[in-house]
């Protein structure tokens, strides 16, 4: 396999950090929060995935 759960939740933190960047002309501008919220969402979830995975590993580091 070329991924495990650490590559998932860092993908996720990187989808969360992309959407966080990209929304940011949005508040300014629009005062919109959608996308700030879609991000947060995205990094809640890689969170869970990172903290899922780590218990799992049984706190192992790689």
């Amino acid at each position: 396999m070329w991924y495990n759960n650490r590559h998932i939740s860092e993908i996720f933190l990187l989808l969360a950090g992309a959407t966080l960047l990209l929304s940011l002309p949005f508040i300014f501008f629009t005062g919109s929060f959608f996308a700030w919220m879609v991000g947060k969402i995205f990094y809640g979830i890689g969170v869970l995935l990172f903290l899922f995975q780590n218990s799992l590993q049984g706190k192992t580091n790689v």
